[in-house]
């Protein structure tokens, strides 16, 4: 595993010191892989904010108007899979969906929802859309698997495969990412997520999958 943050552990007001209650706008979210990973954001008018009682009675990180966090380092250059549970609220444009985005070069949608008006409600990882749609304001969990040797991509929302093809392109990588930011921006929550730098078989994402339908209820 490369990052996993969870907005019920270790979101802080300042540098590592303050736990954030709930209103309270986040500086640095850390990452519990032990990779020290930590999400950060230095600007005090640019960090997204904590909530709490969002969805099973658990909090959430709420992302508004180009808030968003860089990481402290690269999480690897290789296959990836990647794991989220969170939610759009009022996606106006392309601009508010993107998750997590490629830094390399310039800034690149890497995993985002498409607006109704721009592709119909789908998920985009890394060059590819998926076949099935996600709705604004409903919780849902996402999964996104990329294989670098062949570009290959697949997606799965709610626990159910969702659509895969051949990616890569100008979107970027895994080794430079950030969570929503000025550029691409996302308008919504985060509840949980989690980065390998691996491409995980069925079996090991099921796990995962369990694991967060059992504790967020998605």
């Amino acid at each position: 595993m490369a990052l996993w943050l969870m907005a019920d552990a270790e979101a802080y007001v300042d540098a590592g010191s303050t736990l954030a209650t709930n209103g309270q706008t986040v500086r640095q979210w850390e990452d519990q892989s032990g990779n020290n990973n930590h999400a950060t954001n230095a600007t005090s008018g640019e960090r997204p904010q904590f909530v709490t009682g969002v969805l099973n009675g658990l909090p959430a990180i709420r992302f508004i108007n180009g808030k968003g966090f860089h990481l402290a380092a690269n999480v690897g250059s290789g296959d990836a899979t990647i794991f989220l549970v969170g939610q759009y609220q009022n996606q106006s444009s392309f601009d508010n969906g993107n998750w997590v985005t490629s830094t390399a070069s310039a800034p690149r949608p890497l995993f985002l929802r498409w607006p109704q008006d721009h592709f119909g409600d789908k998920v985009h990882l890394s060059g590819v859309d998926s076949t099935g749609t996600v709705a604004e304001n409903t919780f849902f969990q996402l999964n996104g698997k990329v294989i670098t040797a062949t570009n290959a991509v697949a997606i799965r929302i709610s626990q159910a495969a969702a659509g895969s093809g051949t990616g890569g392109g100008n979107d970027g990588g895994m080794d430079q990412i950030a969570i929503s930011g000025s550029n691409l921006k996302l308008r919504g929550d985060i509840c949980e997520l989690l980065v390998y730098n691996s491409a995980l078989n069925s079996t090991d994402i099921g796990l995962v999958e369990t694991y967060l339908n059992g504790k967020w209820g998605v």
